[in-house]
């Protein structure tokens, strides 16, 4: 795997929580891989605080 495609997969170095869950989606083969709006509110909630 490239290092750049290594560091973007790491929590670590890329805690970018949307971008998690964007990968995701799209290895499931949920499209669009960006989540709405709704969801993305839902996700927040659900975490109780911000990702940042």
């Amino acid at each position: 795997m490239p290092m750049v495609a290594r560091r973007m997969r790491d929590p670590d170095t890329n805690p970018c929580l949307l971008n998690a869950i964007m990968m995701q989606r799209r290895q499931n083969g949920v499209k669009p891989p960006m989540p709405t709006a709704a969801e993305r509110n839902e996700i927040l909630a659900a975490m109780g605080k911000m990702p940042y």
